[in-house]
């Protein structure tokens, strides 16, 4: 659930009203948040699948900031 600019996830939990979902593994996932893989390399892999209609979880990506993973959390 987004609410308030702030992505919850609840495991074990799924919306009856989600457009889409996206299934892959926690390593899967690593490598994608690290730069180390694309998600539709795993798709393309089959490590990731969506279920639903893909273009809502595209819309949705594309709302996302992207920034430096080793941003500065306080300044001087």
């Amino acid at each position: 659930m987004v609410e308030n600019c702030v992505l919850n996830y609840a495991k074990g939990k799924q919306s009856a009203q989600a457009d889409a979902s996206l299934t892959m593994t926690r390593s899967a996932l690593n490598e994608i948040v690290l730069g180390e893989a694309k998600l539709a390399e795993k798709l393309a892999a089959g490590e990731a699948s969506i279920n639903g209609n893909p273009e809502k979880l595209v819309e949705f990506l594309s709302l996302l900031d992207t920034f430096e993973f080793w941003f500065n959390i306080v300044t001087p």
